[in-house]
């Protein structure tokens, strides 16, 4: 992965739409990890499109996450 950063903006270019997927999912689920340290319960909403397929299996698969 090499990560560019353009002042506040942080890009990650990946190899395949697996790892991009892996990644974005790997993110979100440490965000919602703090916030559910804080709360019983949190509210996401996802988008439902082929190109978020693999995100939203990676992250269906992340441990401490109860959905």
């Amino acid at each position: 992965m090499k990560t560019l950063k353009k002042e506040n903006l942080f890009v990650k270019i990946l190899g395949s739409r697996a790892e991009m997927g892996a990644a974005a999912a790997s993110d979100a689920a440490k965000a919602l990890r703090l916030l559910l340290e804080e709360k019983d319960e949190v509210n996401v909403v996802f988008a439902a499109a082929p190109s978020q397929n693999e995100t939203l299996a990676a992250l269906a698969a992340e441990e401490g996450i109860d959905w």
